[in-house]
């Protein structure tokens, strides 16, 4: 999880090159899409448990 949040702020600081006066705006970003992305990660994890049994013919 810390490798991931490094991940998703590195990203926006490098995003310092290409958009000067965003970095805020960047860094923010990164911060809701990792959240947003670790809630959905953990919804999913119930799901994956259950193997094919969601798959009727």
């Amino acid at each position: 999880m810390f490798a991931a949040f490094f991940l998703h702020i590195g990203f926006a600081f490098i995003s310092v090159f290409f958009l000067k006066d965003y970095m805020a705006f960047a860094v923010v970003s990164a911060i809701v899409f990792f959240v947003v992305d670790e809630i959905l990660r953990k919804r999913e994890k119930p799901e994956q448990q259950t193997g094919m049994s969601a798959v009727q013919m």
